[in-house]
């Protein structure tokens, strides 16, 4: 099997996910899977979106609450949560000087 970025990336999001103080019970799996358990238990709805070239879907997830998760998730639909924490605040659109 020839590893593309998007493995490498994901393996690594996992390898790092392992040793990261998430708050969640899962940590990989099937992307309904784990974005019903964020929403279930975190109360956690998508906030923002990108793709990168390797075909990889970042996802940013927010409870009213203030609680955070960036979720990747691969075009096979598995996804690992790379990040967790709490006091997100949405930062102020940046205006373009005239």
């Amino acid at each position: 099997m020839t590893w593309t970025i998007a493995h490498r990336l994901v393996a690594a999001a996992v390898a790092w996910s392992w040793s990261a103080p998430v708050a969640a019970a899962i940590m990989c799996g099937p992307h309904e899977l784990v974005t019903s358990m964020l929403a279930e238990e975190y109360q956690e709805r998508r906030e923002a979106i990108g793709l990168s070239e390797a075909g990889l879907l970042m996802e940013v997830f927010v409870s009213p609450g203030g609680t955070w998760t960036i979720l990747l998730t691969s075009p096979a639909g598995f996804a690992c949560i790379l990040a967790a924490g709490d006091n997100y605040e949405k930062a102020a659109p940046r205006v373009p000087e005239a």
